[in-house]
C-alpha cells in the first residue's frame, strides 16, 4: 500500500489547485506502475524489480471545505485507467456531512466557524476494506506552537 500524506496551501488557491493536481499525477503515475508494471529483474539483487502496490491512501490537511470544486477535483476519473480517488468518510457513512477538524477551540475570534479541511480519499480498490473512518472532536491539544 502506497501512502501519501500532504499539507496544502492555505492562503492561495491557485498554488493549492497546483498542489491538487500535482497529487493526482503522482497517484496516477504510481498507479500506472502497479497496473502496467513488470519485473525485469529477478536476480535478488540491488536492483530486483518488485510490483508496486495498488492500493492508495492520501490523507491530510488539503486546507478546503467539503464543497469546494478541489475536493471535488481529487475525486473525478482519470482518462488513462487509473481507478478514481475516493473521499473515505463518503464512503465509510454516506450522507453524512463531514465533522469539523479545525478551529474547534481554537478560535481567534468569537464565534469564528469551524472548519473541515483534514481529509483521507482511498483509491476505489481500499473502499470495501474501510471499515470506519472518525474524527476525535473531544479531545483538546494544548497549542504550543504555531506552524
Amino acid at each position: 500500500m502506497r501512502v501519501i500524506t500532504t499539507h496544502l496551501e492555505y492562503y492561495g488557491i491557485k498554488k493549492r489547485a497546483a498542489q491538487v493536481d500535482a497529487l493526482r499525477r503522482i497517484y496516477s503515475e504510481g498507479s500506472g506502475h502497479a497496473r502496467l508494471g513488470s519485473i525485469v529483474d529477478t536476480t535478488g539483487g540491488p536492483f530486483h524489480t518488485l510490483m508496486r502496490p495498488t492500493g492508495t491512501i492520501i490523507t491530510g490537511d488539503f486546507n478546503l471545505e467539503p464543497e469546494d470544486v478541489l475536493h471535488a477535483r481529487m475525486c473525478v476519473a482519470f482518462g488513462d485507467g487509473t481507478p478514481p480517488l475516493v473521499d473515505a468518510w463518503q464512503a465509510a457513512q454516506p450522507g453524512r456531512l463531514h465533522p469539523a477538524t479545525f478551529k474547534i477551540y481554537e478560535k481567534e475570534q468569537p464565534g469564528e466557524p469551524e472548519l473541515h479541511c483534514d481529509f483521507i480519499f482511498v483509491s476505489a480498490d481500499l473502499v470495501p476494506r474501510i471499515r470506519q473512518v472518525r474524527v476525535d472532536q473531544k479531545r483538546r491539544r494544548p497549542i504550543t506552537s504555531r506552524c
